[in-house]
């Protein structure tokens, strides 16, 4: 048996000025809470006689406020424009579990757990990009300036509990090039630097029960970690696609396991290295007017390390689409996709195989 509630609010304004002809100030801000309650009650009689029953009952409350002021600016005569802004954002989740577990009406120590995770997110950006048109190129460049601040609090274990804060910047630029624009022929160049943070539960020192040998605990001292993407881009009749990347980050998650009497516990650690050098292209096939299909697929070589542990491997990826016009305006829509198992630094990553199949048809066309 199951029963819960959800309750929330969202207000939002939007205020929009504009300077001449070329340019304008967006001014955005939004509140946003929810609430939510769930309680469960489960009871299981097995054939040996064993009565195992549990009961769970969870409460969580987010807030969210955001406020981002964005001013846009053309320079028709060099074909430029001008984007800048500030951002501030302050979040905060109240997260109550209490789960109970009991076999034959004692009460399983193992499996019941209680917990209480406030994390509270505070972000301040200012960010600013430029771009511009000369003859067959484009021309951009930019950077955002970020400082954040967490403050994971764990009422169950409070001696673990760690504020962070950081600051960094995150510059990107890229050039384009227009073979021939008319016929969708045209070249790029881009950087980015970009970030990942652990997500809220990752820095939860609570101990929960994956299984009956396994438990999960979160790492209040993981670090979010920074990215350095590059991609050449070319694009070919508007529709053909083909690309290069390379990737590269410090510091990556990556969950180990660490065997006690017989029991695993796993816990999310920073990565030493990764990088990943890849190659894509999507290619699209008519067939008459009635059938449209487009198959795709990529290539990567990557590589991991943690401390002494490496390992370089390969992955790749085949798919498709396509669209099938039948008698009775009748459209079938299918995609497709597989992979290969990938051996990574510590087990295995699998892929399932996808595939989809929609049937569609429109009425009462032009109403």
């Amino acid at each position: 048996m199951s029963d819960g509630k959800v309750d929330f609010l969202n207000l939002s304004f939007l205020y929009l000025h504009r300077f001449g002809k070329n340019g304008e100030l967006t001014f955005h801000a939004e509140a946003y809470k929810q609430e939510d309650e769930d309680r469960q009650e489960r009871v299981y009689d097995y054939a040996s006689g064993e009565k195992q029953e549990s009961s769970f009952l969870g409460e969580e409350s987010n807030t969210l406020y955001t406020l981002k002021a964005d001013y846009t600016h053309r320079f028709p005569s060099v074909k430029g424009k001008l984007d800048a802004g500030l951002k501030a954002q302050w979040l905060e989740n109240d997260n109550y579990n209490n789960y109970l577990a009991f076999v034959n009406g004692q009460k399983d120590e193992y499996g019941s757990y209680m917990d209480h995770y406030i994390y509270k997110d505070q972000v301040y950006a200012a960010y600013a990009k430029y771009s511009f048109d000369w003859k067959k190129f484009k021309f951009n460049a930019g950077v955002r300036v970020e400082h954040n601040r967490v403050a994971p609090y764990s009422a169950i274990n409070p001696e673990r509990n760690v504020r962070s804060n950081y600051t960094d910047f995150f510059p990107e630029a890229g050039i384009s090039y227009f073979i021939d624009k008319e016929k969708g022929h045209n070249t790029s160049l881009s950087y980015q630097k970009g970030v990942q943070r652990p997500l809220m539960g990752m820095l939860n020192p609570v101990v929960l029960r994956q299984g009956e040998y396994n438990y999960y605990m979160g790492n209040p001292l993981l670090k979010p970690y920074a990215t350095h993407h590059f991609s050449w881009t070319t694009h070919l009749a508007h529709q053909y696609i083909f690309r290069v990347a390379y990737q590269q980050s410090d510091g990556g998650f990556l969950q180990l396991g660490e065997n006690k009497d017989g029991v695993i516990y796993s816990t999310t650690y920073n990565q030493g290295k990764s990088s990943s050098l890849s190659a894509y292209v999507s290619v699209p096939v008519r067939l008459g007017k009635k059938v449209r299909l487009t198959f795709d697929g990529s290539f990567s070589r990557n590589y991991l390390s943690y401390k002494e542990d490496e390992r370089s491997y390969t992955h790749w990826r085949v798919g498709g689409s396509g669209m099938f016009m039948l008698p009775a305006g009748f459209q079938l829509m299918a995609d497709f996709s597989y992979s290969p198992v990938s051996k990574m630094l510590y087990g295995e990553m699998y892929f399932h195989p996808l595939a989809n199949l929609r049937l569609s048809k429109s009425f009462l066309k032009g109403k």
